[in-house]
């Protein structure tokens, strides 16, 4: 890959969460020579991007979804899943899925788990 490319990363990161961080220090210490990351969202809060997921997308050339539980039975999150990430080639590695917490039958019907 090259350097100048800009891949997002969509996961938990920026909380503070020592496993979620843990994802993006190896993604950083494996990834960063030869690719540029990012993560893909710039607020803490919903609704998580300051601009149009689109526009955000278009400045990156890859999405790498990955770290933690984000795979959860309770709900689908738009800054691990959203489809305009589909825009762009996207990867995903080091997905976890909670074994605790409340389940949504409909979002366990929506997502096939």
């Amino acid at each position: 890959m090259d350097a100048n490319k800009k891949i997002g990363l969509a996961g938990f990161y920026g909380y503070g969460n020592f496993g979620d961080e843990l994802f993006y220090w190896v993604f950083e210490q494996f990834l960063s020579d030869i690719v540029k990351l990012e993560i893909t969202y710039d607020l803490l809060k919903k609704p998580y991007f300051s601009m149009e997921v689109s526009q955000r997308i278009n400045e990156l050339d890859g999405i790498l979804i990955g770290g933690g539980d984000i795979v959860q039975p309770w709900g689908i999150d738009d800054r691990y899943f959203n489809k305009d990430y589909l825009l762009k080639p996207t990867f995903v590695a080091g997905v976890g899925v909670p074994i605790r917490g409340p389940q949504n039958k409909h979002q366990l019907e929506k997502t096939g788990l």
